[in-house]
């Protein structure tokens, strides 16, 4: 299978390949759970990789992002519950239901009204664009999009929000010295 450049086509034949009853027996026994983890290491590391502006680390860990996406579809098509086709399949029809301004008749001609229209299309109520946030979901993203939330629809608390300040700031301590002690346990594994 050596070719100038491989394409998603390709991508789907090599995993078809190591999914298959022959194939790897890793992939094959791996399930949403077991790869969980993965799915969410990838996306740190691309954001990591894209942060660092160094475009090798870019292609290299946006491409294991897409592999875990794509490997989820293996899995879930394995189990008979859906397959790649469905997570395409969805993706291209959330993109135009809230991409009306290209895709139907809203008007937008600047970026701030394209993302009013998406949102507006998304989120039918304010609560709705917070209602169903993870509950892991990183406690500084949680703050981003409620507060987004807030000042979307002119909500002020200054007590709640000076006691979420002072909340965030002891956060931010406690995980400076975690990464103090993760970053000693590190040069441990260098001796």
């Amino acid at each position: 299978m050596k070719t100038k450049k491989y394409s998603y086509n390709d991508l789907i034949k090599i995993l078809q390949k190591l999914h298959a009853p022959d194939g790897c027996p890793w992939d094959r026994e791996q399930t949403h759970t077991s790869i969980l983890d993965n799915l969410l290491e990838e996306s740190y590391e691309a954001k990591a990789a894209i942060l660092s502006g160094d475009r090798d680390a870019m292609v290299d860990e946006l491409g294991d992002c897409l592999l875990q996406a794509i490997f989820h579809g293996f899995i879930a098509d394995r189990n008979g519950s859906f397959d790649t086709t469905d997570i395409v399949d969805n993706l291209c029809r959330k993109l135009i239901s809230r991409h009306t301004h290209i895709f139907g008749d809203d008007k937008a001609t600047t970026a701030d009204q394209a993302l009013a229209i998406w949102q507006k299309n998304k989120h039918k109520s304010p609560y709705e664009s917070i209602k169903n946030l993870p509950v892991d979901l990183p406690t500084h993203i949680k703050i981003k999009k409620l507060n987004k939330a807030l000042d979307k629809n002119g909500v002020t608390n200054p007590p709640l929000q000076k006691e979420l300040a002072t909340d965030l700031h002891a956060l931010q301590q406690a995980q400076a010295k975690v990464d103090h002690t993760l970053s000693q346990m590190t040069e441990l594994l260098k001796t």
